[in-house]
């Protein structure tokens, strides 16, 4: 028995695994990004909060490279290189010790 495929068939098909193969890799790829965003958001509320900025035109003077901070080895290394980003803010040391270590968390489950 010969089955026979049309061309438009054969095109659904391809079309078809084409899109479930990106699909898997998309969908991985889409959570990374979600929960990088996430975190990016989650830091800039946080600053605004650390900084008392109220209005969303405003920016706080700190940009933490998140990347930068990733690569450093130890959470010693890390801890200090955020400290130092937020060393402008005036709030007392134990409400910026706990955004330092909330970041740290959150950036473990990256």
């Amino acid at each position: 028995m010969t089955v026979i495929i049309t061309n438009n068939q054969s095109m659904k098909r391809l079309q078809k695994k084409k899109r479930n193969l990106t699909m898997k890799y998309g969908q991985e790829q889409r959570n990374i990004v979600k929960r990088r965003l996430r975190l990016e958001h989650w830091v800039d509320a946080e600053l605004n909060k650390l900084y008392g900025i109220t209005d969303p035109n405003d920016t706080h003077p700190c940009d933490p490279d998140l990347d930068e901070i990733i690569k450093l080895d130890t959470e010693e290394e890390k801890r200090k290189m955020i400290m130092e980003m937020i060393i402008s803010c005036k709030e007392a040391d134990e409400v910026m010790q706990v955004f330092v270590n909330e970041l740290l968390e959150r950036m473990k489950a990256l």
